[in-house]
């Protein structure tokens, strides 16, 4: 793989943090009411992708400072 290519990949590591900052975001209001269904969604659509491609890791750990 070449470091460009490196640099535009995503890891399962990369989505598990996404979810933990949408939800690190929810927590701290940062999304307005209309914009809640749609940041569900894409959080929603993480969480599976990693349940179903890495088995065993847990994505709801919250290792943010709050």
């Amino acid at each position: 793989m070449s470091e460009e290519n490196e640099e535009n990949s995503l890891s399962i590591e990369d989505m598990g943090l996404m979810v933990q900052v949408i939800d690190l975001c929810s927590k701290r209001g940062a999304f307005r009411g209309a914009e809640l269904e749609v940041v569900g969604q894409l959080r929603s659509k993480f969480q599976n992708f990693l349940i179903q491609n890495a088995p065993g890791q847990s994505t709801e750990k919250d290792d943010f400072d709050e």
